[in-house]
Formats: structure tokens, sequence, C-alpha cells
């Protein structure tokens, strides 16, 4: 996709929203799409959110968790998650 288009699917995503003035966003998004997050967060803005939190997620460090980690730990969350969620 160009810029440009990348831009245009940004502002559709928040038209869905039903609109963003004053609210806060909460974005989850993969490294990957480093890029297209931080325009997301760009229109937000522009658009009134109060504030974007973004939230990357890493696929490789769930992967290595789930192969590493002992079993009884792969549910466990850190209490700063826990509250978040």
């Amino acid at each position: 996709m160009t810029d440009q288009q990348l831009e245009r699917y940004a502002h559709l995503l928040l038209w869905c929203l039903d609109g963003v003035e004053g609210q806060a966003v909460r974005v989850r998004a993969e490294v990957i799409h480093r890029t297209f997050t931080v325009l997301l967060a760009e229109a937000a803005y522009r658009d009134g959110a109060r504030v974007v939190d973004v939230d990357f997620a890493e696929p490789l460090l769930v992967r290595a968790r789930i192969k590493n980690a002992r079993e009884e730990y792969l549910g466990v969350l850190p209490d700063y998650r826990t509250i978040q969620h």
C-alpha cells in the first residue's frame, strides 16, 4: 500500500469507531506494523483523541514463552497487565 492508501485506511478505521474526539484510543499491533500504527495514532490525534495508547506485541516472544516457559507459568500475567485488562 502507498502512504496515501495507509492514511485513508487509518481514517476509515477511526470512522468505524464512530469518532474518537475526546476518547482514549487503545491500539494493539505487532511491531512489524509500526509505521501504520504511527499513522493511525497521528490520525486519531488529528481527529481529537485525548490519548492514544499503543501496545506492541512481538510474536517471537510469545512463541519463546510457549516453547520454553514452565507449563504452570503460561497462564500468569504480570499485575500491571491484569489491571489493564
